[in-house]
């Protein structure tokens, strides 16, 4: 797949909404250079335009990181895959070392482009969407679900955790050896079957209060 772009035009156009965008953008050749790059680009990656004309996509300048945080090897990024094999790609997720020492997170899609009706590839355009907030945002989020998931599974009490039509989600160790069941024979039960008979109309109104709020919480 290519984007046929007379030279004029697009140098036009470029200038006209490139730095309008509200994506990075950054133009390689053919060879892999930095032939343009707008405003927001400048900004992603902490260069001006002048310094990154002229610069190849496996330059040191480069300092990117996998999704796992890892050094991305120049093989794997995404410019150079439509570099060699013209492929389109969207929504690589890499990280990129900034100067500062923090870390930008980026949405990259690349595309190769052609000059006219030429059949032969000019180069490559890539474009950046900043997703640091929500990459953070995500990684913040794993982190309080680890945790909750490490205090559920080690408190020294037992623990369950239903929806809110009664069904059983998940179950802590300590509650499977205090009902003497394993947690796959515990989800074949009802409350009801769970529940001694003499405390299972107060733990059914409970429940009610529950889910219309009038309480936040129960202990038995």
């Amino acid at each position: 797949m290519f984007v046929n772009v007379d030279p004029a035009i697009a140098a036009a156009r470029y200038r006209a909404i490139g730095d309008s965008l509200a994506e990075g953008v950054v133009v390689f050749d053919a060879g892999g250079d930095v032939l343009a790059c707008n405003a927001r680009a400048e900004a992603m990656l902490g260069m001006t335009e002048e310094q990154m004309l002229g610069r190849h996509v496996d330059g040191s300048c480069w300092r990117l990181l996998g999704e796992d945080g890892a050094p991305l090897p120049p093989a794997k990024r995404p410019d150079r895959v439509s570099l060699q094999t013209g492929q389109v790609l969207t929504g690589v997720v890499i990280g990129l070392q900034r100067g500062d020492g923090g870390i930008a997170w980026l949405s990259v899609s690349t595309a190769p482009w052609a000059l006219d009706d030429s059949p032969t590839m000019a180069g490559v355009v890539a474009t950046l969407l900043d997703i640091t907030e929500q990459k953070l945002a995500t990684e913040s989020l794993l982190e309080s679900e680890q945790r909750f998931r490490q205090a559920f599974d080690n408190a020294p009490v037992g623990m369950a955790i239903y929806s809110p039509d009664g069904r059983l989600l998940s179950v802590n160790p300590w509650l499977c050896r205090m009902m003497g069941y394993s947690e796959a024979e515990l989800r074949t039960l009802s409350p009801e079957q769970c529940t001694p008979p003499a405390d299972l109309a107060r733990e059914l109104s409970l429940h009610g209060q529950l889910l219309r709020g009038e309480l936040s919480s129960v202990s038995f």
